[in-house]
């Protein structure tokens, strides 16, 4: 999958990737595939610090940015555990994809409480930590992404993609519904214009008058999508599957999605 679409967007940032881990070994496994990923990828806006102790990625944790991804082992002896660290670590940031690289696979559970994007037991395989990045490098790519202007004959309007819940057509009108205080915009345009201008990666045409968030789906089901926010939107048969494998993308990776055959 190549990102040109939405790297555009994105400037100087860079995805911030931390691994901590008191394995040599692991440590080298796991940023030798990073490296190989971002080469694969053709990917430049990644960076990675390495930490063999959970104390030491404590301790610089109030003087540093907060990462955006973080590879983490489960035990470190005599110090805070890897599912203790994650505590710590999203609170610097709510968004941050936490993947545990571990020995044991009995800490899977408690792995999987604390929101983890992967559990994984080595040894770990470069396809498994390839998925992880594909996934986290896709969703920090639209948190980070630029304004579009919407014209029409009356006004100019200034969006953030990220606020953007869903939008549905009402004849010769787009009714875009917002995160944000404003709630909703309503501007004269085409339909297919606004399709045309928000990224394919994120958002998707469930229904021939409604375009949605992925990250703001909570539900699917054969003939609606329920929103975070308890909006629920028509779902057409024409577009179900599309929207499921799409969904699946994202939150998933690219090797593990739905096929009418599979469901």
């Amino acid at each position: 999958m190549e990102y040109n679409q939405l790297e555009k967007w994105v400037g100087d940032f860079a995805m911030r990737i931390v691994i901590c881990d008191d394995e040599a070994l692991s440590v080298s496994t796991v940023t030798t595939m990073v490296q190989r990923w971002k080469a694969k990828k053709n990917v430049e806006s990644i960076s990675v610090s390495i930490f063999e102790s959970s104390e030491e990625l404590l301790n610089v944790l109030n003087n540093a940015l907060p990462f955006d991804v973080a590879f983490l082992d489960i035990q470190f002896p005599r110090e805070l555990s890897g599912l203790q660290l994650a505590e710590h670590l999203r609170q610097t940031n709510e968004n941050m994809q936490i993947v545990f690289v571990s020995n044991y696979g009995q800490y899977a559970i408690e792995g999987y409480k604390a929101c983890a994007l992967r559990y994984l037991q080595k040894p770990i395989t470069e396809a498994q930590v390839f998925e992880c990045l594909d996934i986290s490098y896709r969703q920090w790519l639209f948190r980070h992404g630029d304004w579009i202007v919407l014209m029409d004959n009356k006004q100019a309007v200034k969006i953030d993609p990220k606020t953007i819940i869903y939008a549905e057509t009402q004849g010769h009108y787009v009714d875009i519904h917002l995160t944000t205080m404003e709630n909703s915009v309503h501007i004269r345009m085409k339909f297919t214009e606004l399709r045309r201008l928000l990224p394919d990666e994120i958002f998707v045409q469930c229904h021939r008058c409604y375009i949605v968030n992925l990250l703001h789906i909570q539900r699917i089901t054969r003939i609606s999508i329920l929103l975070l926010d308890g909006t629920t939107i028509p779902l057409s048969a024409r577009c179900w599957e599309s929207v499921m494998l799409q969904f699946k993308k994202v939150f998933q990776g690219e090797n593990n999605v739905y096929t009418l055959d599979s469901i």
